[in-house]
Parts: C-alpha cells; structure tokens; sequence
C-alpha cells in the first residue's frame, strides 16, 4: 500500500524539479533558471517563468509569484482529488 501511495503522489501531483536541459536539480533562484511548465493531466499544459523574490536575477514583468502557481494548479486540475505536475527547465550552466 505504502508504494502505491508514493506512485501516485510522484505521477499525480507534486514537483518535478529535474529539467529536461539539465542533469542538475533545477530551482527558481538559480541563474540558470528559464521557466516553469505547469501540466495538469490532458487538460491544463502552460509554460511561465517565475519571478525572482530575491532579485537576484532579472526576470520579465509577466513572470508569476509561487502562490499564483498554485492558484494556477488549483483552478486547472482536472478532478477534486487530481494534481498538477510542475517541472522547472534550466539551461546549461555557463
């Protein structure tokens, strides 16, 4: 039972954070950080950048504030007790 849960938790819901560019953990403060893909089943697919709460980096107006991720992911699942899966994408480190 205990590895049923943690399968769907990891395909159902939660945060991937192993980009397709990268061999490293990618996360929103590094500098090699570009955006954020937001899917929710075969209904909700979206790509944003997040903003940068340091500012650390320089990031574009539209970018998008952690809560209003999960606003996003909130207002897009497809079921009550479905989840999004969230995968942040970097590029090569320099």
């Amino acid at each position: 039972m205990k590895y049923i849960v943690l399968a769907l938790a990891l395909v159902g819901c939660g945060e991937a954070n192993w980009g397709p560019q990268s061999e490293e953990p990618c996360e929103m403060y590094q500098g090699n950080y570009l955006h954020t893909i937001i899917k929710c089943g075969d209904y909700y697919d979206d790509l944003v950048v997040l903003c940068d709460e340091n500012g650390n980096y320089e990031r574009p107006l539209s970018c998008v504030t952690p809560t209003e991720v999960y606003k996003i992911v909130a207002d897009n699942k497809p079921c009550k007790d479905c989840g999004c899966i969230t995968q942040n994408v970097c590029g090569p480190l320099k």
